[in-house]
């Protein structure tokens, strides 16, 4: 239809301009045109070129608009972690005396004791990501460590981050002590485990 438009305006600028007897686009005109249906045709045949030039760039900004990539929903977490045992420590300092000790005597005797890590969860996608401490797990070598959490503020908890949230708490795991103590020097690793989500580590 446009390039239609197009091509009876041009046919109409060159009968104003020659007054007839030309050939254009394949098309034979013959005859002739006064004065008048040579003014009449001129003007005609501009409005239908820029009519035409108007329907093309209307018909291109459809186009583009139809096809612009719409944005994709990615869920991804970035993880980062340290050792957060001193302040598991600081709080065990506050649990009754008979507990201590229970927990002193448990570890002596069977060379396993508690640790903990501090996890900060960041939402870098642009979807919210639910976010479950019972998806860490701790590695060292080819053993690793499910983590426990515990209804504190200090600790994580189940929630939904919104994109650009983080959230950050203390996971507990148990380990012997000679592999605790070396995760705590830094020779393990920390995985969050949701086949859900992008994940990225720090």
């Amino acid at each position: 239809m446009t390039f239609t438009i197009f091509g009876f305006g041009a046919v109409l600028i060159m009968l104003s301009l020659v007054g007839g007897n030309f050939k254009i686009f394949g098309a034979e005109v013959s005859g002739t045109a006064g004065k008048i249906g040579r003014i009449t045709a001129l003007v005609i045949g501009l409005f239908m070129v820029l009519l035409s030039f108007g329907l093309m760039q209307f018909d291109h900004s459809q186009h583009t608009t139809s096809t612009k990539t719409k944005p994709t929903n990615k869920a991804i977490l970035n993880v980062a972690w340290t050792d957060g045992t001193p302040e598991l420590q600081q709080l065990v300092l506050t649990l009754p005396e008979e507990q201590k000790l229970l927990l002193g005597y448990n570890a002596l005797l069977t060379g396993i004791d508690y640790y903990a890590a501090k996890v900060r969860l960041n939402n870098l996608g642009n979807v919210p990501v639910n976010v479950y401490p019972q998806n860490i797990l701790i590695h060292f070598g080819n053993e690793s460590a499910t983590v426990k959490t515990i209804d504190h503020w200090l600790f994580l908890q189940n929630t939904t981050l919104q994109p650009g949230n983080y959230v950050e708490g203390l996971v507990v795991y148990q380990a012997r002590m000679d592999i605790g103590a070396a995760i705590r020097l830094g020779q393990g690793r920390l995985s969050y485990n949701d086949n859900t989500v992008q994940v990225t580590y720090n």
